[in-house]
């Protein structure tokens, strides 16, 4: 065994892309990481990474996440721009299906770079509301959470402003835990019906 210094980095990639290779990783009782680490230690030295097996396994699972990208399509995928993604966000027009924690605190990095926080704090929450509505889980909205989370991400940025959400997030990297909450408030008051409705304070010092 070789030992080595893993880091936690705040690299985007496409969703697609992502949850076939978090797919591939699980048939394979892999982590993420180490998958793709030994994807780019075989690219690096010009070898495939994958043998026929997983080759077909692959296949079978770009068709279960409709990945229809393929090796000439790289370096020539486009995103909207950060105004137009955190306006898709604020009216409801993306996809819920696979928006995960990391992309709510994009959300939250993008409003509040654009706007003030109390604009930000307004429109950030009911878009995040909005976000469970579209996936039928309303009841899963809870105001305290985004708040808090959006509350933290504010404060480090007045405190280290920086416009690219990568540098943030690897600069940052409590803020993937969801657990960060803890620190701030018990169990019992986040999971309130009062918490889901309105904004509370912390309960802990």
């Amino acid at each position: 065994m070789v030992t080595i210094d893993r880091v936690q980095t705040g690299v985007r990639i496409e969703r697609r892309i992502l949850k076939t290779a978090k797919a591939l990783a699980e048939a394979l009782d892999i982590p993420l990481g180490e998958l793709l680490e030994g994807v780019l230690l075989h690219s690096f030295e010009g070898k495939a990474p994958f043998s026929e097996a997983i080759i077909h396994k692959i296949e079978a699972l770009k068709s279960v996440y409709d990945l229809d990208l393929t090796s000439a399509d790289a370096h020539h995928l486009d995103e909207p721009s950060a105004d137009d993604e955190l306006e898709d966000f604020y009216a409801g027009r993306i996809r819920t299906a696979g928006f995960a924690h990391g992309d709510h605190l994009r959300m939250a990095f993008l409003a509040l770079n654009r706007d003030s926080f109390p604009v930000a704090f307004e429109r950030y929450s009911e878009g995040i509301r909005r976000l469970a509505v579209h996936a039928g889980r309303p009841e899963k909205y809870n105001q305290t959470i985004t708040g808090a989370f959006l509350s933290v991400i504010a404060e480090r940025l007045s405190e280290h402003p920086q416009t690219d959400f990568g540098v943030f997030i690897e600069a940052n990297p409590d803020l993937l835990d969801k657990a960060l909450l803890d620190q701030y408030y018990t169990p019992e008051r986040l999971a309130s019906a009062q918490a889901k409705s309105i904004y509370l304070l912390p309960d802990r010092s």
